[in-house]
């Protein structure tokens, strides 16, 4: 089964399903906002929403990297492709309590969904083009986004939210259909395993997994705060979701082009430097908008800008797990990084919804301050990984 791990069969349907899945979600999640805005929700009731569709994806990446041991990465894939059909339905409620319950049942279906395609992903990655794999991976959902985006608007504008919403439901479907047909299920992730993962506990006891938790984490907390807050203050600015659409495809544009040239950068040089740059990127862009934010130009150039260094920093992931940690304990360590990632957007989002209502500046500040702190952490993690001569190719087992 190892022909077929790596025949391009996998790799383009895969890249196929994140671009599908690109063209829902990322829009998706940006008009959400914008929807509960309308209906006369706060910031921070907003932040509320979404959050407790992060504690749902939390709870779930973890049985994510278990179902992932014992399913294959491909139908943990799927079942997460399924159950985040409930997000669509947003657009056509308006009791707050359904909209919560069908954003939670969401969250929980693309927490199963990027467990499973980031596992697939290692199974059919190759040593010397990982980088640039990965980077067309996320590239793939980030293109997705910068093309829904428009689309998205135009729907919404010329015939309805829950016209939107029904549009997205199709799609799913269209998604499901290429990932179920098109993606072989590596039956090795499952049969053929002659060494047993770690456990959690066991891997919570190793500093490169706690290291790579902590940039996970860090970073997500500013691209959380991002997610929420510029949006809706380009919004309150302007009240033009034309803007806030071009907004949303430009700094998936500018995304496109870091992923590609982080992936590109890894592979020739390795990822401490990208990782470096950067992080060093996304404390720019939250100090700047801490100092613009009242602009518009100011929120769409440094949220641009930031965004750009956080989706670079999701191509980075990657690296950093196979750099230095074995194979055998990619499945639960993306459980982890999942449950990390879910954890750190509530963080941001709630906090940036409280703060912006007190200090608007206060909460870009915040966030600047601590991914300073992971651009540290990533490079002791480098330094490290040299002395001990430990980085090894993503297939080692």
């Amino acid at each position: 089964m190892q022909s077929a791990a790596s025949g391009p069969r996998p790799r383009i349907a895969l890249l196929t399903a994140q671009t599908a899945i690109g063209l829902r979600e990322i829009p998706q999640s940006a008009f959400l906002l914008l929807y509960l805005q309308d209906n006369g929700m706060t910031p921070s009731g907003i932040a509320q929403v979404v959050s407790w569709a992060q504690v749902a994806g939390m709870a779930v990446a973890v049985l994510g990297g278990v179902l992932t041991t014992r399913l294959g990465s491909k139908w943990v894939y799927v079942i997460g492709l399924v159950l985040s059909f409930a997000s669509s339905f947003v657009f056509s409620l308006t009791d707050v309590w359904f909209i919560t319950a069908a954003w939670v049942i969401g969250g929980a279906g693309a927490a199963l969904y990027n467990v499973g395609s980031s596992g697939y992903l290692t199974r059919i990655g190759q040593a010397g083009g990982f980088g640039t794999l990965t980077a067309l991976y996320i590239l793939s959902a980030t293109v997705g986004g910068a093309v829904g985006h428009p689309i998205a608007s135009w729907i919404i504008t010329d015939v309805s939210y829950a016209g939107y919403g029904m549009s997205m439901l199709v799609l799913s479907v269209i998604t499901i259909v290429i990932a179920v047909v098109g993606m072989p299920n590596l039956v090795d992730d499952t049969t053929t395993v002659r060494i047993p993962s770690r456990s959690m506990r066991e891997l919570l006891r190793t500093s490169r997994v706690w290291a790579i938790l902590v940039m996970r984490g860090l970073a997500t907390v500013n691209y959380g705060a991002m997610l929420l807050l510029v949006p809706l203050l380009l919004d309150t600015l302007t009240n033009d979701p034309g803007l806030v659409a071009a907004y949303g495809s430009t700094s998936l544009v500018l995304a496109s082009l870091a992923q590609f040239g982080a992936g590109r950068a890894a592979d020739r040089w390795g990822a401490q430097w990208p990782t470096a740059v950067s992080f060093a990127v996304m404390v720019g862009g939250s100090l700047f908008l801490a100092l613009a934010h009242t602009t518009v130009v100011g929120l769409f150039v440094g949220g641009v800008i930031s965004i750009a260094a956080a989706w670079a920093l999701a191509t980075l992931m990657f690296i950093w797990v196979a750099d230095g940690v074995p194979q055998r304990d990619h499945a639960t360590l993306f459980g982890l990084l999942i449950a990390v990632w879910s954890i750190s957007m509530i963080i941001g989002s709630l906090t940036a919804g409280r703060l912006v209502e007190i200090a608007p500046a206060s909460p870009f500040v915040v966030v600047g301050v601590i991914n300073a702190v992971a651009l540290l952490v990533g490079w002791r993690y480098y330094v490290g990984l040299k002395n001990s001569a430990a980085i090894s190719p993503p297939q080692t087992p």
